[in-house]
């Protein structure tokens, strides 16, 4: 249950003020309980829809399952899409009723992005495909993803058998990664936002010890920090080859005593 643990306490990627400016708020799951979790996971204690999801999907599973045993909470809709003339809206994550009766709109997403440059400015951090980027990301947030609501009553084309909701929030989490040659952060990072680094190969190979052990993190499990215990120990020379055979930017951990150290991404060197 290591996701559902880390879904639980998972701070947001992205200061509760910056949300509050567009008009919504930050959300985590913090308090959140989880009795009956068991359910919801295959007998040898590992989802099954890990092993099948994108890790985005993933996450969305993982919450929708906290949701979904909360004293009190309504869950009335997951992955909503909302119809307007002929076309589609949008898609709603979720529509739940918490144990005080409010109806609230929430937005759920956990991301990873790496600085492109040394710079605060949220257009400089990318995901590692270099296609997803955090400015994109917030502003559509805020001008479509937490408005579909909005949108779908001014239309008229809400759903009559669902409730509409009075509060619309945010939970994104993920955490970001610098490189060692720059100093900033995002200005809109939380204080308490998860953070590492990322490097080349070539940086890679010139500061990390050799005697060093490491583990590769499969993006399944980027939500499983305690899955770094269960994962095999690899070496510096092994990890720079798989980037070098793969071109592909990989999530790793180095190891103090089989606990997980700092995490971050070895990238190609033309990445």
């Amino acid at each position: 249950m290591a996701d559902v643990a880390w879904v639980q306490s998972a701070p947001s990627l992205i200061d509760a003020s910056f949300w509050q400016a567009g008009g919504v708020r930050a959300a985590t799951c913090a308090g959140w309980i989880k009795p009956g979790l068991e359910q919801v996971f295959s007998p040898n204690g590992d989802p099954w829809w890990r092993r099948h999801l994108r890790l985005g999907h993933h996450f969305e599973k993982v919450h929708a399952a906290l949701l979904a045993v909360q004293p009190g909470f309504v869950v009335h809709a997951l992955n909503l899409p909302l119809q307007g003339a002929g076309e589609t809206l949008g898609e709603i994550d979720c529509l739940y009723g918490d144990s005080s009766g409010r109806v609230i709109h929430r937005e759920v997403a956990v991301k990873y992005y790496l600085s492109r440059r040394d710079s605060q400015d949220a257009c400089d951090w990318i995901g590692t495909g270099k296609v997803d980027r955090l400015d994109l990301k917030l502003q559509r947030m805020l001008s479509h993803q937490t408005q579909l609501s909005l949108l779908a009553e001014k239309l008229q084309r809400w759903p009559i058998d669902l409730p509409f909701p009075s509060e619309r929030e945010v939970f994104i989490t993920g955490a970001f990664f610098r490189n060692p040659s720059h100093h900033h952060w995002p200005a809109c990072m939380a204080d308490n936002a998860e953070r590492g680094f990322w490097c080349t190969t070539a940086q890679f190979r010139e500061n990390a010890s050799p005697a060093a052990a490491w583990v590769i993190l499969d993006k399944p499990w980027w939500l499983s920090p305690t899955h770094i215990a269960r994962t095999p120990v690899t070496g510096l020379e092994a990890i720079a080859e798989r980037i070098e055979t793969t071109r592909e930017p990989l999530l790793v951990a180095s190891l103090d005593n089989r606990s997980p150290g700092s995490r971050g991404f070895v990238v190609p060197n033309d990445w």
